[in-house]
């Protein structure tokens, strides 16, 4: 079902033009998409994932640019049939640390390639102007990789962004994706026996007043913390404690307003125990958690680690929703029973509450 997409350009039906260049490519697809779930790749690595995308979609006839806006594992694939309107599709193509491909980002990439071999097909035989392009994100699973293509301009001259995110159930998904913003808080004390001062002391304090912050929050608001490091001998009070710290909003202005009461909290903890603190930005890399340090610890400054919330669109909705009822109705599959919903405003009134990702950072500024 992801793979089907019906288009009309002016009053022309173009349906059949994508159906069959994605069922011609059918073994293929589902080869490549073996390939990539077979090979997990952390973000920012995803090296085999990046060659066999690229070198399939050169084959098919699309330019190709490889390490796209100097991101080693990015890659724009772009087909035009002349001036006209431009679309694109995200492909994602990380995993997740020990869970290999369990987000499923090998079927996101292989949607986006299906679609974008569709739309080129229905450009080139139905002789109409335009261009189709394949961005290839790396690094969404914490590491704002399409974040880091807006600021280089991948998006600038594109009308829409559109992909496909596998789940549990065979139907259209409209969902609320809250914003994000991630730390590492460091506290600092002196080392001793019985007259120092007790790093983990501040991280507790932290803890438990962000405990308390929660009576506060709205239902679908998160903070949440873990702590990573600490000192280990039994006998001196710790003269260190690293943890690592996410808040997640509805919205950006959500976000910025807990986002202010945290530093609070952060700040008086240290102040409580006489303890030093701070702020860094982090993202997961690799197998380990990387630093991205800056002159300052204003996190509202490291805009290229934000997740902004998805910028929902009904009308997308609705016309997503009519085509896939009119070709692909689930409730004649066997996987029918668990189609959610007939009504499409239903869903829209009503919408599920995911994680974060950073195709929300695209909705605000593209469809």
């Amino acid at each position: 079902m992801l793979s089907r997409l019906l288009i009309f350009i002016g009053e022309k039906d173009l349906s059949s033009n994508v159906f069959s260049a994605i069922d011609s490519e059918n073994k293929n697809l589902r080869g490549l998409n073996c390939e990539i779930h077979e090979h997990p790749e952390l973000g920012w690595h995803e090296k085999y994932a990046h060659r066999v995308l690229t070198d399939y979609l050169e084959k098919q006839g699309f330019n190709v640019t490889r390490g796209a806006y100097n991101l080693s594992t990015a890659f724009i694939a772009e087909y035009s049939n002349g001036k006209g309107r431009p679309v694109s599709f995200n492909a994602e193509y990380d995993a997740l640390p020990g869970m290999g491909h369990a987000c499923g980002h090998n079927l996101i990439a292989t949607a986006s390639v299906a679609a974008g071999l569709g739309i080129k097909n229905a450009l080139k035989s139905g002789g109409l102007k335009g261009k189709v392009t394949i961005v290839g994100t790396p690094a969404e699973e914490i590491g704002g990789g399409k974040a880091k293509l807006i600021q280089a301009g991948a998006y600038d001259d594109l009308d829409c962004s559109l992909m496909a995110h596998p789940g549990p159930r065979n139907y259209l998904f409209y969902a609320e994706y809250p914003a994000l913003m991630t730390a590492r808080v460091n506290w600092t004390g002196v080392p001793a026996q019985w007259n120092g001062l007790n790093a983990l002391d501040g991280f507790v304090s932290a803890y438990i007043m962000a405990g308390l912050l929660r009576q506060q929050l709205e239902f679908d608001t998160a903070i949440q913390q873990v702590l990573s490091e600490s000192s280990n001998v039994l006998n001196i009070i710790p003269v260190e404690a690293k943890s690592e710290w996410a808040i997640m909003c509805p919205t950006m202005e959500q976000r910025a307003k807990l986002e202010k009461k945290m530093h609070g909290i952060w700040n008086a903890s240290a102040t409580a125990t006489g303890t030093n603190v701070t702020l860094k930005p982090y993202i997961f890399t690799s197998t380990r958690i990387v630093d991205r340090v800056r002159a300052n610890t204003d996190l509202h400054s490291f805009s290229e680690l934000d997740y902004w919330n998805v910028k929902l669109n009904s009308v997308l909705t609705r016309a997503c929703f009519k085509n896939q009822m009119e070709f692909f109705d689930p409730e004649n599959t066997k996987d029918g029973k668990r189609f959610s919903y007939k009504n499409v405003e239903e869903e829209i009134l009503n919408p599920k509450r995911v994680s974060p990702t950073d195709q929300g950072n695209i909705s605000h500024k593209l469809p």
